[in-house]
């Protein structure tokens, strides 16, 4: 199968520089020169280590971005750091490999609203708002905590910079929280990496209301690769079709136009068998048309329905 990929989530960044690597590593899950798609974007988040306090991880990101952008160099101007829809299609027509800079944990923020627009002067365009316990922003899915006052004043400095909130990794009610906000400002949200809850129940997954939220709100999802989150591994193996269950149960949501791929790969320790690195996401594709999946349905899941969400809202 032919295909074009834009993946939503992954923690390279973080990786090679935990490893003192670089992109052309073989111990990578991104494996970017091997992977068979015509074009290749990826959104390329910096994660905030929890052991880190708020201040040490807003240096962290700065620190992991420098990194991560001297490292583009061993593609000899083959790949660029995109910050708009229009910069992501004229990489494209140029045959690049594009990154999209994000942020995984918004307390690297540390109180300080002004590092937002910061964020969005470097091309960050979506923020994972949590990633475990509580924080200044809000809980995360192994809380029941919702947004703090500040936290809500993140998410509306968020859209209006034009960075996106991400609720993958946050409680139910951080999530809705953000819903409301989004609501109110008729603007989306989206989940980078996070698979269905009525699937699995696994606090890390979306329930079907905050997924019918986010659909409501013009928002996208990205299915993600860690099996965790997939299935009980003791009780079944994780593979190609335990990870589709998870794409039919969207698709039967009404999330044909919004279902993306958030692989989290170089942020899991073992991807499903057979989805070992992103050069064999192409196995995922040729399952999904034996199990009689449309070609525009794959189509849009890798690539054209993250394309169209960045056209519409991935703007100036």
């Amino acid at each position: 199968m032919e295909y074009s990929l834009f993946d939503l989530h992954c923690d390279t960044a973080h990786k090679i520089r935990k490893l003192n690597t670089d992109l052309l590593s073989p111990d990578l899950h991104v494996q970017i020169e091997n992977v068979a798609a015509e074009s290749y974007i990826q959104t390329a988040a910096i994660w905030s280590p929890h052991g880190l306090s708020d201040e040490d991880c807003w240096q962290n990101f700065l620190d992991t971005f420098d990194n991560f952008s001297s490292k583009l160099s061993v593609f000899e101007g083959k790949a660029v750091i995109a910050h708009t829809a229009e910069d992501i299609r004229k990489a494209v027509s140029e045959n690049r490999y594009v990154f999209i800079p994000a942020v995984e944990d918004a307390r690297l923020l540390a109180g300080d609203l002004s590092r937002i627009d910061i964020l969005r002067s470097l091309g960050v365009r979506f923020m994972t708002l949590t990633w475990k316990g509580e924080t200044l922003i809000g809980g995360s899915f192994d809380t029941a905590l919702p947004l703090t006052d500040f936290g809500r004043s993140a998410v509306r400095r968020m859209y209006e910079t034009g960075i996106i909130p991400d609720i993958s990794h946050s409680s139910i009610e951080t999530a809705e929280a953000t819903a409301d906000i989004a609501e109110e400002l008729e603007c989306p949200f989206i989940a980078t990496h996070s698979n269905s809850r009525a699937v699995y129940d696994h606090p890390r997954n979306l329930t079907p209301g905050v997924f019918d939220r986010l659909l409501r709100s013009g928002g996208i999802v990205g299915i993600s690769l860690c099996t965790t989150h997939i299935c009980d591994e003791e009780k079944e193996v994780c593979d190609i079709h335990a990870v589709m269950r998870h794409i039919d149960d969207y698709l039967s949501r009404g999330g044909g136009k919004a279902l993306c791929l958030g692989c989290d790969y170089d942020g899991i320790d073992h991807p499903p068998l057979g989805l070992e690195n992103n050069s064999r996401l192409g196995a995922l594709g040729e399952a999904m048309l034996r199990a009689n999946y449309s070609e525009d349905t794959v189509k849009d899941i890798f690539y054209r329905n993250a394309m169209a969400f960045a056209d519409k809202y991935l703007k100036q």
